[in-house]
């Protein structure tokens, strides 16, 4: 590599990772969903959040690449050797994205058209929002048209797909988790949930398709436990003469008294 070719990819990246965190903010959920129509908008914005979130722990959001000076290389949470694969990673994400996006033209169903599920949470609307304002100043975001998904084998391939390749964006920076976590503390700050919805974002924590999101798991279980919201109490043994064992769970806030008897 010449010292030019570095400074090109990191220009590059940056674009990229605004396209992609842009093009998520175009996709809304088709009403034909149901129920369920919460769920995968949430699951979708989680890739939008975790893919912002990472581009500001590795320094991306950051980068003066307007400026950009060889030295400056050295503020990114990953290997000049390791851009090209950073590269096509977000590529492949925006391509995903603009391929369902064909697909949503070619059946004819633009914004006008799409009956879109209007009763976005504010978890999910939250989540958009904090990861708009982690886009790199460098590149202002184009106005486009929004669209919809509608199949839902199709959406469930999407979001299997985007999930696998954040999680090889996050290879590739394994000494950001720190940062990731000081991120989602901040990020549950901003969103400023009440406990009904914290404890709704807990229990789409625990989904297996976001497993990998230790960071805002983490971070969510001990503002519950915080609020008050969720207490488990396991194995409080007596001793000493006294019998038994207690074992339970509490949700909601309060103080609780247990004694013990012989």
């Amino acid at each position: 590599m010449s010292g030019l070719e570095p400074l090109g990819l990191a220009v590059a990246l940056v674009g990229l990772f605004n396209d992609v965190i842009d093009i998520f903010n175009l996709v809304q959920i088709g009403s034909n969903y149901g129920r369920d129509s919460k769920t995968c908008a949430l699951k979708l914005v989680h890739v939008q959040d975790r893919i912002s979130r990472w581009g500001k722990a590795v320094g991306l959001s950051d980068l003066e690449a307007k400026d950009l000076k060889l030295e400056d290389l050295s503020k990114l949470a990953f290997s000049t050797e390791d851009m090209p694969k950073v590269e096509a990673t977000l590529e492949h994400i925006k391509v995903l994205m603009e391929g369902a996006e064909a697909a949503s033209r070619e059946l004819g169903i633009d914004d006008k058209e799409a009956a879109f599920s209007a009763d976005m949470s504010s978890i999910t609307k939250g989540l958009s929002r904090i990861s708009m304002g982690r886009r790199n100043a460098f590149k202002r975001a184009k106005k486009r048209v929004a669209w919809a998904i509608h199949g839902r084998d199709d959406a469930r391939w999407l979001l299997d797909e985007l999930q696998s390749l954040v999680n090889g964006l996050e290879d590739y920076s394994p000494t950001v988790k720190e940062t990731d976590l000081v991120l989602a503390k901040a990020e549950v700050n901003e969103l400023a949930l009440a406990i009904e919805d914290l404890l709704a974002l807990q229990k789409f924590l625990k989904d297996d398709f976001v497993v990998r999101d230790l960071s805002l798991r983490d971070v969510v279980n001990n503002e519950v436990q915080r609020l008050g919201g969720n207490t488990n109490i396991h194995n409080a043994h007596f001793g000493q003469g006294n019998t038994g064992n207690q074992v339970g769970h509490i949700s909601g806030g309060g103080t609780y008294t247990f004694t013990n008897t012989r």
